[in-house]
């Protein structure tokens, strides 16, 4: 079973992280050729105000992602067009954590649910601010939750397509979503290496370069892409260096255990 630690890791600001689904009861993710493209229309049309992407590798039942989220300021910025009325579930747990607690039938309380409120919180709220605790502390965890909300909107969203086009119902990808965070260039460069050893790994293609539907190609591609290619070679010493680092661990893709998730 996965480490619990696996699907509760907060998504903190100014982080890179190992993201990773799959399909429930391992069911498809990708079933038609177009579906890949409309994940990754939808992927960027959802997160890419939220964090910048590195790589990518999306066999048929799951996929990965390597990202690095926005800092608290950035994100919460973002937000400010795509959320509205928080729900209580998220507003008593913003507020647990600050040790503060209010009725939510009152005005003020109903009026402080509202997002734009929560990003500027009225003094009323700061000066009841626990001392070890702060806006910054607040606006922190805050954050947090409009990367994880985000997300969990993207894959709702990708699955009601899917669902509407297979003609399913229930849940398309299993509820909560696994991630590590990863740290320092060279884990960052292992990660990229294992998302572009895993279509071979599931036998979508015999060498590199073969798969379609992962990062790879775009990378090496000259054509232009959402993906933040300069930092990838920055941390491979150029593209050449990229090329040679994979076909040299393609063989031993298993070496770097810390950041793989995948059972």
């Amino acid at each position: 079973m996965p480490a619990i630690n696996d699907m509760t890791l907060p998504l903190k600001a100014e982080t890179f992280f190992h993201l990773y689904n799959r399909g429930n009861s391992n069911s498809l993710l990708f079933f038609k050729e177009k579906n890949y493209a409309y994940f990754l229309k939808k992927y960027a049309f959802y997160m890419n105000d939220y964090w910048d992407t590195f790589a990518y590798s999306l066999p048929r039942n799951h996929f990965h992602l390597l990202i690095k989220t926005k800092s608290t300021e950035e994100t919460l910025k973002a937000g400010l067009k795509d959320f509205g009325l928080i729900n209580k579930t998220t507003f008593r747990r913003l507020f647990l954590h600050l040790s503060l607690s209010y009725n939510l039938d009152t005005p003020f309380e109903l009026q402080l649910r509202s997002y734009k409120n929560l990003v500027n919180l009225p003094p009323k709220i700061e000066q009841q601010l626990p001392p070890e605790s702060s806006p910054k502390a607040f606006h922190d965890k805050l954050a947090e939750w409009v990367l994880s909300e985000r997300f969990r909107r993207f894959m709702l969203s990708y699955a009601k397509a899917i669902n509407i086009q297979e003609n399913r119902n229930g849940s398309l990808l299993q509820t909560r979503f696994r991630r590590k965070e990863v740290h320092g260039q060279q884990n960052c460069k292992n990660v990229v290496i294992y998302l572009h050893r895993n279509a071979i790994h599931h036998r979508l293609c015999a060498q590199l370069g073969d798969f379609p539907w992962y990062s790879y190609n775009s990378l090496l591609s000259n054509s232009q892409t959402l993906l933040n290619r300069e930092t990838v070679f920055q941390w491979f010493d150029g593209k050449e260096s990229f090329l040679k680092c994979h076909l040299d661990n393609v063989k031993n893709w298993r070496s770097q255990q810390l950041y793989i998730i995948e059972e």
